[in-house]
């Protein structure tokens, strides 16, 4: 088992690609905790649309939803992946993620992400 703690979702990224993606075997499970503040998205109700990103604020760092949708969607195309987010308005990019899925042609990473938000869409 590897355990790491990553300041970013970009340094989680460019590790698994530089470290992991040839070494682990496909269809292993990676877990990903993220404990962190998060910040409102803008949705335009009427028309379920994102104006604005929601935001995840780690550290020093602020991570956009679609920056960690990328992440997610990167791993969970090889590997099964189980992903916790602990933020407020977390909800907002589990809403995002529902969303853009409906819309990718590409869907095999879906089978693969399992995403489990600690906040309803829109709140804490």
């Amino acid at each position: 088992y590897i355990c790491r703690i990553f300041d970013s979702w970009q340094e989680l990224l460019d590790y698994y690609r530089k470290e992991l993606a040839e070494k682990i075997p496909k269809n292993e499970e990676i877990f990903i905790y993220q404990g962190s503040h998060g910040g409102q998205a803008d949705w335009d109700k009427e028309k379920d649309l994102l104006y604005r990103d929601s935001g995840f604020f780690c550290n020093a760092t602020t991570a956009r939803s679609g920056e960690i949708i990328q992440v997610l969607k990167e791993l969970s195309r090889k590997h099964r992946v189980g992903t916790v987010l602990n933020s407020c308005f977390s909800g907002d990019l589990l809403k995002e993620l529902i969303i853009k899925e409906t819309q990718d042609e590409d869907k095999t990473y879906i089978r693969n992400l399992c995403l489990v938000s600690t906040s309803l869409f829109g709140g804490v």
